[in-house]
């Protein structure tokens, strides 16, 4: 297996739900092998605990947890894997024990009718890891999607401005225009916060919140994520939706043929000049 390899490489991307780890938060699991280091994560979002592990500790450890298993393990890498992400359905888990410095799971599954034993002893993450495994990358999803929808309502409002322009010039169009209303963005906001999903993210946002908030430590954690935005993009701006707004304005006008005829008429002054050209000629 090459390095920087995530494993499983079967489009679950590095983090992965897990049932086995019952709380009232949902638990995710990541396994990742680089250069021959194997790391088992796991998250609540509230904290990070990781197991990392060379290669001949993996190995060593695989062949004390199985007895029948011998000679060279290193083949079972992906095997096991598959048990800590939950992913083999012959896999059962006991003994499961989660504070907040360990995190010890037992998993037992079938491997040609054996038995295959595996033991996960993870340790509590530093702070410094928690934020940059987990709370940078979910502050980034949340400014990228805050940039996006504010994009989208700023296109949205524009194309309400070119609808009710056509409305103010009497232009006739084959849509029903009278069930055409503006868009309130301010009316959209509390719909959502009324919302059921926003109640029960409220819920899961207070329920992850244990002792009193650092307001100071949060800011300068969020002015260096600021930053390094800001560097990201300088380097490679992000796209962020397409412009829609000339489309809908392309397709309206296909929709309505008659605006550029109501619109440019042609003036009756121009018509003057001709006739006294055919004068001209007539003398």
């Amino acid at each position: 297996m090459g390095s920087s390899t995530l494993w499983p490489s079967c489009d679950l991307g590095p983090w992965k739900r897990v049932a086995y780890l019952k709380c009232h938060l949902p638990f995710y699991a990541s396994t990742v092998i680089n250069d021959g280091i194997v790391t088992f994560k796991f998250t609540n979002m509230t904290q990070l605990w990781e197991e990392i592990l060379d290669a001949q500790v993996f190995n060593q450890k695989l062949l004390d947890l199985n007895a029948n298993v011998t000679g060279d393990v290193s083949p079972l890498r992906d095997k096991v894997a598959f048990m800590v992400l939950g992913l083999d359905p012959s896999c059962t888990y006991s003994s499961v024990k989660i504070t907040e410095e360990t995190l010890e799971v037992e998993c037992k599954c079938l491997l040609s009718g054996l038995p295959l034993l595996w033991k996960i002893d993870a340790r509590k993450a530093s702070p410094e890891t928690f934020f940059v495994e987990i709370i940078r990358p979910l502050m980034a999803i949340v400014m990228h999607n805050e940039r996006r929808e504010k994009d989208l309502i700023s296109q949205i409002i524009t194309r309400d401005r070119f609808i009710e322009d056509l409305l103010e010039r009497a232009v006739q169009s084959p849509r029903k225009m009278s069930k055409w209303a503006k868009f309130d963005s301010c009316q959209w906001h509390r719909n959502y916060f009324n919302s059921e999903q926003a109640a029960e993210v409220q819920q899961c946002v207070s329920s992850c919140t244990r002792g009193p908030f650092d307001e100071s430590a949060f800011n300068e954690k969020l002015k260096l994520l600021e930053a390094i935005r800001r560097s990201s993009e300088q380097q490679q701006p992000v796209t962020t939706i397409p412009p829609v707004v000339q489309d809908s304005m392309a397709e309206l006008d296909e929709e309505i043929p008659e605006e550029k005829e109501t619109i440019s008429l042609t003036p009756t002054v121009e018509k003057t000049p001709k006739k006294k050209t055919r004068r001209l000629l007539r003398l």
